[in-house]
């Protein structure tokens, strides 16, 4: 509330690659499993948050730092909860 009183905004988490999701995923999709997951892999060894975190944040990061640079006056500060 005092972020927004401030006149700060949010912005959603944006995947060039899936524009449909939005926030964090909390598992591979089929196009990262088929990029990452070795064949025969059991699906319980990667369906899980901790094992698609990097790959989601590897996604996302291009499209967060243009989203940062795009912003007018530029930032002083970042806040993330």
């Amino acid at each position: 509330e005092v972020v927004e009183a401030a006149g700060a905004g949010w912005r959603p988490f944006r995947y060039a690659q899936r524009p449909d999701l939005s926030g964090m995923p909390q598992a591979l999709d089929d196009l990262a499993v088929a990029a990452l997951v070795p064949e025969g892999t059991p699906k319980e060894e990667y369906s899980d948050f901790p094992s698609g975190i990097l790959h989601w944040t590897e996604q996302m990061l291009p499209l967060l730092v243009a989203d940062l640079r795009a912003l007018a006056p530029a930032p002083a500060i970042l806040v993330y909860e």
